[in-house]
Order: structure tokens, then sequence, then C-alpha cells
């Protein structure tokens, strides 16, 4: 945060399981905000789609000063493991985005789990229970 510039700057981080949405929630902000975005999405995948190290988009909004938000969001495949950490080191928030599908609650224990190992105590995150559109899936308030 530069008081001078009048300008704050914010790393936001999309943490979760594989497939759970992460890539496909950071496309559809980028979607929600067009003027906003001012860098990305820019995905870095495996062959088969999947992320393998992160995706990154930024926003820029002019308020009563400067705010740029940079978005990255992890691989959620285990293989990658050692990549979540240095993606996520730094970040002044982090979005941990569920599988809300029955069958993906063990994953989304796993992840979050792996989250909580590495986070700073005191760290704000959220939860987002993502795929709440398909039948069958574990309701926010469960």
């Amino acid at each position: 945060m530069s008081l001078q510039q009048r300008s704050l700057q914010v790393k936001l981080v999309f943490w979760g399981p594989g497939c759970s949405g992460k890539t496909t929630m950071l496309r559809a902000v980028a979607k929600l905000y067009p003027e906003m975005v001012v860098a990305g999405p820019v995905e870095v995948a495996t062959s088969e789609g999947r992320t393998m190290w992160e995706d990154y988009l930024a926003l820029h909004a002019r308020t009563i000063m400067d705010l740029v938000v940079h978005v990255y969001t992890t691989t959620g495949q285990r293989r990658f493991l050692h990549t979540r950490e240095y993606v996520a080191s730094g970040a002044d928030g982090l979005l941990f985005v569920a599988d809300s599908q029955r069958e993906a609650l063990d994953e989304d224990l796993r992840s979050w789990e792996e989250l909580n190992a590495v986070l700073p105590r005191g760290s704000p995150v959220l939860v987002a229970a993502n795929k709440q559109d398909l039948p069958g899936v574990v309701s926010t308030g469960e």
C-alpha cells in the first residue's frame, strides 16, 4: 500500500482440490468485470487442460485510491502439491473453493487440511461451496 500514490495492491489466492472449479471461477470473475481486467486470465495447464502451476488474473478498480487485485488459483492436483504453498505465499486473503458434490467431500477435506498446514495463523479465508447448481450436492447449511 502506498498512501502517497494512493494505491493498494492485494493478492488473493483460490485454493481447493482438483476439479473443484477454481479456474472456472477465475474466468467467471473476468467475465463479470471485463472493464476491470488489466491482465489475464492467464492459464498454465497440462495437455489435459488441468492447471499445472497457477492461473492468474489482475483487476484494477479506481475508487478513493487505485486498487489492483492479483488473483491466483493453485493447482489442486496432488502431484503438484509443492507449488500450492509457493503460489499462496504472501497472500492477503484466500478463497477455499470446495466441490459440493458428495463424492468430493474426502478430497475437499484433504485439501482443507493441506491449506491449514501451510497457512499462517490468522490468515483470512473464505469458503465457496462451488457447484451448487448440480443435483444431490451438499447444501451450504450442511
